[in-house]
């Protein structure tokens, strides 16, 4: 279905498949703090990027498995970028309840939330207009699936940044100053 393309997907796999073992040290960051901060920082930032990663993974394996009818390709492949796009809305819904004041910047709406349901909805529409698996379509859900790497990229680099220079900050109870 994919022919060219299977080196492409494999690196891109291979890629998020690393990721998301980084993104488990990320998580050991939190060890320590506020229990309640920590929970409600995984769910909003820390999952979904977890989430996003294992979605290029799993929709480039997809793309890879031999033998199957373009058919349950296309069935397999627009099933997760529907969940994949319910889920974006959901935590960008989430995040705007959070509001700016309790956000620890601005860009964590459009970054976490619309910027992967945007990139969904992209691969969903390159998805239906790739019926018959030629052209621009594969090229199109390819960019998207890469985008959606470099947004994920980009989010647990996000991550990193603000939680590290923040660990020790975070140990300490709420009560006690930071000096």
């Amino acid at each position: 279905m994919f022919e060219g393309w299977k080196d492409f997907f494999v690196v891109l796999g291979t890629a998020a498949a690393a990721l998301i073992g980084v993104m488990a040290l990320v998580a050991t960051l939190t060890a320590g703090g506020d229990r309640t901060k920590a929970e409600r920082g995984q769910r909003l930032y820390l999952t979904p990027t977890v989430f996003h990663l294992a979605a290029v993974l799993t929709l480039s394996a997809i793309t890879l498995a031999p033998r199957q009818a373009p058919g349950v390709h296309l069935a397999l492949l627009m099933a997760l970028t529907f969940y994949g796009l319910i889920y974006s809305l959901v935590i960008a819904v989430q995040l705007a309840r959070v509001g700016p004041e309790s956000s620890p910047h601005w860009s964590d709406f459009w970054c976490y939330g619309v910027m992967p349901a945007a990139v969904y909805v992209a691969i969903g529409l390159a998805l239906a207009s790739s019926i018959g698996w030629r052209g621009e379509g594969c090229f199109a859900f390819a960019a998207g699936l890469l985008v959606l790497l470099l947004a994920a990229i980009r989010n647990a680099w996000d991550l990193v940044t603000w939680l590290a220079p923040r660990r020790e900050a975070l140990k300490r109870p709420a009560d006690k100053p930071i000096d």
